[in-house]
C-alpha cells in the first residue's frame, strides 16, 4: 500500500525507458479504514490521488484543480503501473458476483472505469436505485441511504454520465460484506479511495489481493 507522489502540476508522472511512470511514496497513516460514506476503485481513486498533491486554498480553486486532472487523466498517456481501466478487477457482495456484470457472456472489466458504493447523497457523490431511462425522467427513485445496512453499489463506464442523464449514479442495493479482488499481474496496481482519502494498492509478487469491506453502517 502506497500513496501517489511526484511534483505538483499538470502531470505527476515521470518518463523512463520510453514509458510514463507513476512516482510513489510511503502512505501516510490515516484514520482506520472506516468507509462510512463512499468507496470506489478506479478513476476516482486516481483523480483524488492527483488532487491530494495539488490541493489549493479556496473551494473554487479546488474544483478547477479537479477539472484539470479529469482532463489530464483522459488525454495523457496511461502510466505503466495501471491496466486499462478496471482490467483485473472483480467484486462480490455477500458471496454473489457483482462486477463485472454479465461476465459469463464475455463482458469485460476493462470496459468500466470505476466500481464502488455510495451510501449517502452529497454535492459530488450521489446515487439512486437503478431504473430504465424513461423511469429516471418520469419518476422519483429511492436514494442511497446510509442507515439501511445495505450497500448502494454502482459501476460506471466512461459514457455512464451521458446515459444516466447526469452525475447521479445508478445504484444496486446489495447485502454486505463486499470483496474486491485485483489480479492485474506483476508491476500493476489499483487506485482506490474512501471518503476522499486515496491510496494505491499492489502486490509485489503479482499475486491477486483483496480489499474487503466487512460491515455496512446500520443506525
Amino acid at each position: 500500500l502506497c500513496e501517489l507522489g511526484g511534483e505538483r502540476g499538470w502531470n505527476p508522472k515521470v518518463s523512463a525507458e520510453g514509458q510514463q511512470h507513476l512516482v510513489m511514496k510511503t502512505a501516510a497513516l490515516p484514520v482506520p479504514l472506516f468507509a462510512c460514506l463512499y468507496f470506489s476503485a478506479g478513476f476516482s481513486g486516481y483523480l483524488v490521488s492527483r488532487f491530494q498533491i495539488n490541493r489549493r486554498r479556496t473551494p473554487i480553486s479546488n474544483v478547477m484543480e479537479y477539472a484539470r486532472h479529469v482532463a489530464g487523466i483522459l488525454t495523457e498517456t496511461q502510466p505503466a503501473e495501471l491496466n486499462k481501466w478496471l482490467e483485473g478487477v472483480t467484486v462480490s457482495c455477500a458471496g454473489t458476483e457483482y462486477f463485472p456484470p454479465r461476465s459469463s457472456e464475455g463482458n469485460e472489466a476493462s470496459r468500466y472505469w470505476e466500481v464502488g458504493f455510495c451510501n449517502t447523497n452529497g454535492k459530488y457523490v450521489s446515487g439512486a436505485d437503478r431504473t430504465p431511462a424513461v423511469a429516471r425522467v418520469c419518476s422519483t427513485r429511492e436514494p442511497a441511504k446510509f442507515n439501511d445496512a445495505k450497500m448502494d453499489m454502482y459501476r460506471m463506464k466512461p459514457i455512464s454520465p451521458l446515459k444516466n442523464l447526469g452525475l447521479k449514479k445508478q445504484t444496486d442495493k446489495t447485502e454486505g460484506p463486499m470483496t474486491l479482488t485485483f489480479s492485474g499481474g506483476k508491476g500493476k496496481g489499483l487506485f482506490f479511495q474512501w471518503d476522499g482519502e486515496a491510496r494505491f494498492a499492489f502486490s509485489p509478487s503479482g499475486e491477486a489481493f483483496n480489499i474487503h469491506i466487512k460491515k455496512i453502517l446500520n443506525i
